[in-house]
């Protein structure tokens, strides 16, 4: 384990249901599984197979039960249909997908007051983009020298600034815990660096090398835009998502409360016998101030079809048009009373086929019964 190219990436999620399922994935998730009954829409006529804390590693990536529902009893019991179909619903909740590795600590670095180069893990792979995290021991501050600082990377995919939610420890015993970290990545890919009041040598407890683990929770492409919301000529902006899908953003400033329109412009483009399910969340980014708010009743979904026009999908806030109005407000720019909106993109699937399956909704209605 003690190499420097040594790199273990784990999926880990808090609880599981599987069913009859071969997961090729790796370590650290949990999931679930659910056999619904295609012909009785009671919750009670389903069949469960729950787990917690699974972890699926490289040598360990099958979760599961060799035996479940005998397939008599699927057909008895009403879960098959008549062409052989039967409906499962796999849930998976809390995944982390965790990334260890250990960096061999240069020898100039074990001195108590050296100021070594910058020390860098191997990429590993998280949400379509590759990543690493770079150490700069013996940073100095105020306060003291015995520090390093700590700032994550990203290598691909700069069309986007992206919100990315990880957590970091370093060492094994009595390591250093980050906690939760939610941070902005600009177009460079460089996160915000923060410092570590310990050095390498606390850190390694004297070895030559540090372990260094990175829990990658989340990471968002988001698009910003800038729009003049109070004037009717200037209230548009166009924007393209990950997948370089083009779109249109509208403020609407007719009501009580700041709204906007988003319009899927390249939605004729979606190829026939398919659809596109979008996943999608708005929020806005104060001029002056912290007080970053997301649109109400977000994040929002929405499956498109080929089409030759997008009516648009309306998203409400709770900042009212009198408080933009003010000349003192908080989001509007003094420069050229625009706002700044952040459109993060949650999900983009291509699926194969451009309407529901009948048995699609059973899952749906099944929860509904329960709540």
């Amino acid at each position: 384990m003690e190499r420097e190219a040594d790199i273990m990436q784990t999926y880990a999620c808090e609880e599981y249901n599987i069913e009859m399922l071969h997961l090729d994935i790796m370590d650290g998730q949990q999931a679930g599984l659910l056999l619904h009954n295609a012909k009785q829409r009671s919750f009670y006529e389903k069949r469960v197979f729950h787990g917690k804390e699974g972890e699926f590693t490289y040598d360990e990536n099958v979760k599961g039960r060799k035996t479940f529902v005998p397939l008599e009893d699927m057909a008895k019991r009403g879960f098959m249909q008549g062409n052989g179909e039967f409906l499962v619903e796999l849930e998976l909740r809390n995944i982390v997908s965790s990334f260890e590795c250990y960096l061999r600590i240069p020898k100039e670095n074990n001195s108590r007051h050296s100021y070594g180069p910058k020390m860098e893990t191997p990429y590993f792979s998280f949400g379509l983009s590759d990543w690493s995290v770079s150490l700069f021991p013996n940073a100095c501050t105020v306060e003291t020298e015995d520090n390093i600082t700590v700032q994550l990377v990203r290598h691909t995919n700069f069309d986007h600034i992206c919100d990315v939610k990880y957590q970091l420890s370093l060492g094994d015993q009595n390591a250093y815990e980050s906690g939760p970290v939610d941070q902005l990545l600009d177009a460079t890919g460089n996160s915000e660096p923060f410092t570590v009041g310990a050095s390498l040598m606390k850190l390694s407890r004297g070895r030559s090398s540090l372990k260094v683990r990175i829990e990658m929770q989340n990471v968002v492409s988001v698009s910003e835009v800038s729009i003049n919301v109070l004037s009717r000529n200037r209230n548009r902006a166009h924007l393209y998502d990950k997948d370089k899908q083009a779109w249109m953003l509208e403020a609407d400033a007719s009501g009580k409360y700041l709204a906007f329109k988003l319009y899927y412009t390249d939605i004729k483009h979606v190829p026939r016998k398919n659809s596109r399910y979008v996943a999608f969340n708005l929020g806005i980014v104060p001029y002056s101030g912290n007080q970053y708010v997301r649109a109400i009743n977000g994040p929002f979904v929405k499956y498109y079809v080929q089409d030759d026009h997008d009516d648009g999908y309306l998203i409400h806030t709770d900042i009212p048009i009198e408080e933009i109005s003010s000349p003192d407000n908080d989001w509007v720019s003094t420069e050229d009373q625009h706002i700044t909106v952040h459109v993060e993109w949650i999900d983009s699937q291509l699926l194969i086929y451009p309407t529901y399956h009948r048995l699609d909704d059973v899952a749906r209605v099944h929860k509904q019964q329960m709540m």
